[in-house]
């Protein structure tokens, strides 16, 4: 079905914000003489970026609620109006 479901939002939530993290923190590490080059360094870049990962889901969650809710909202309130005139015209 061509609809999206709210499965498939959080789950495109959750993609989406992870995918963004493991790239982005790859390339933090990959490109920063912060973090060492060895396993312990990844790993370090990582869980400092944590705190970043819940902020990402937050934002990329409101951000999903706004582009699939409000088509929604606004299919409501439309049914809604025509379904009031059209009691007023009969």
């Amino acid at each position: 079905s061509g609809k999206p479901s709210a499965l498939r939002v959080i789950i495109g939530i959750l993609a989406s914000a992870t995918s963004f993290f493991i790239f982005s923190n790859l390339a933090v590490w990959m490109g920063s003489i912060i973090y060492p080059h060895t396993v312990a360094g990844l790993s370090a870049c990582y869980v400092a970026a944590i705190p970043f990962y819940a902020n990402d889901l937050i934002s990329t969650a409101l951000t999903a609620g706004a582009l699939f809710g409000l088509p929604a909202l606004v299919r409501s309130i439309s049914q809604t109006m025509d379904e009031t005139h059209g009691d007023r015209l009969a």
